[in-house]
């Protein structure tokens, strides 16, 4: 067992020194091996180097993966030959970009510029990674079959997590999770099972991450296939044909959100299959939809444990203390809002302010990004995800093929994954966070294409009046 687990650390660097050979090398596609192959491995390779007594090397090994994604911008920079017509979208994501580079210098809070810095790339790497979607070429990027490998990987991750479930022993219990993350994050073990809590829910019911880092990051994870799966199988007509592997993968994410109890993530679930029937019009999925919910529901009332039922009861009225904490959590950070609507500087949310013990606002996307850049930056990045989600519905109508493809896909994940960032610092999960802000560069590069087929179109018919 012990030696299996080295797989993952080996698939890791293994992924990395693959992926920067190619992209050094020209080939931008490299990117893809690192996204797939090597970031769902991130922390549970991080833990196990450091189990094994590369301590010294776990600082380097973190920066893998912004060294991938610089290595790529600057490849897909110099070979791009044409002018890039920069859209309202990328516009918002560069002014996100400069707006919080601007907090690094300025006199607020108690942060040294290093721990500003820190947290500046915590808050704004992401239009770097958005940047290489953007300028990646549509026509060389194999769509099929890098979603392809995300659902062998989900499938994989399902296998994992029902195994965990059947020994009831979490993966990360031979991993060094706990040592690693007091020595990286200084997280003190916590809960029933000498993790984190994160890994169990209030009755004490384990909650399973296979090789992710957490149980929320697999809960978001999941979504992401869900999504593509909706993507990757319909037609033209609008009709989704699973294939054999759509159906596995399909099967595999409704495990991997059961196991990783995950309520905001469950509820994002069934809103994507919500949404997704409205969007394709097809009425057997909406149908389908509610036989779910309403087995879902006699399940959960006549066969599932009092534990579990108080659970779910507890969290729609938001009695629990989890569901508690997070309100007053959020209470917190608004007031904080309210009383510094400017911003309390770089750092005063998020993970460098959770490593000094004295964090404000809780896991909430939303709330770190206003208390630290203030509300007008939280505006600038609200507007960023409903500009990205709207413009996605008006292209999956408008266009077709590979383009239709990414549009759908970046819709269902901006939607479904809104709650969970209510409960969760997203781009903490590395994985999910590269792999969205990737594909909404993608997107961005079809909304590119989208205004110049609008343009023409409007040309021609201005010549024929």
């Amino acid at each position: 067992m012990q030696y299996l687990l080295y797989l993952f650390p080996l698939l890791f660097l293994g992924s990395f020194a693959l992926a920067l050979y190619k992209v050094v090398k020209g080939d931008a596609n490299g990117l893809f091996i690192f996204l797939i192959g090597g970031l769902p491995f991130y922390a549970i390779s991080l833990s196990l180097i450091f189990l094994l007594g590369g301590k010294i090397w776990v600082p380097i090994i973190q920066s893998f993966k912004e060294i991938i994604i610089l290595a790529t911008l600057v490849t897909l920079l110099f070979q791009k030959n044409t002018i890039v017509r920069l859209h309202l979208l990328d516009k918002l994501i560069i002014a996100f970009f400069i707006f919080s580079l601007l907090f690094v210098p300025l006199p607020m809070g108690s942060f040294s510029i290093l721990q500003k810095l820190v947290a500046f790339k915590s808050l704004s790497f992401f239009p770097l990674i958005y940047f290489c979607g953007r300028l990646f070429p549509l026509q060389k990027t194999h769509l099929q079959k890098q979603f392809t490998f995300i659902l062998i990987l989900t499938i994989a991750a399902a296998f994992l997590s029902a195994g965990e479930y059947l020994v009831q022993t979490h993966l990360q219990t031979f991993t060094g999770y706990t040592d690693f993350n007091y020595y990286v994050y200084k997280q003190d073990p916590s809960g029933s099972y000498g993790l984190s809590w994160t890994f169990e829910i209030e009755n004490g019911a384990k909650r399973f991450a296979a090789f992710f880092s957490t149980p929320l990051e697999h809960a978001s994870a999941t979504l992401i296939a869900l999504a593509i799966i909706a993507g990757l199988y319909t037609e033209k007509n609008r009709k989704i044909n699973l294939q054999p592997l759509g159906w596995f993968a399909l099967l595999a994410t409704f495990a991997c959100i059961l196991f990783s109890l995950s309520r905001a993530a469950l509820l994002s679930y069934f809103l994507i299959i919500l949404i997704y029937s409205f969007l394709t019009r097809r009425k057997e999925i909406l149908s389908i939809f509610y036989l779910l919910a309403i087995t879902f529901t006699f399940y959960l009332f006549s066969f599932s444990s009092k534990e579990m039922q108080d659970f779910v009861a507890n969290s729609i009225q938001f009695s629990n203390n989890s569901s508690l904490g997070h309100v007053l959590e959020w209470v917190a950070g608004v007031e904080a809002m309210i009383t510094a609507p400017l911003g309390m500087g770089l750092g005063a949310s998020g993970r460098v302010t959770a490593l000094e013990g004295d964090a404000v606002g809780g896991e909430n996307q939303f709330i770190i990004v206003g208390v630290q850049i203030g509300i007008a930056g939280l505006l600038l990045y609200l507007t960023i995800y409903f500009y990205s989600m709207v413009q996605a519905y008006k292209a999956y109508r408008f266009l077709e093929g590979k383009e239709q493809q990414i549009s759908m896909i970046v819709l269902l994940l901006r939607v479904g994954l809104f709650l969970p960032m209510f409960t969760s610092n997203l781009d903490s999960y590395i994985y999910v966070s590269y792999v969205l802000w990737f594909l909404n560069g993608l997107f961005g590069t079809v909304l590119e294409n989208k205004f110049q087929k609008e343009k023409l179109l409007s040309i021609a018919n201005s010549q024929l009046k």
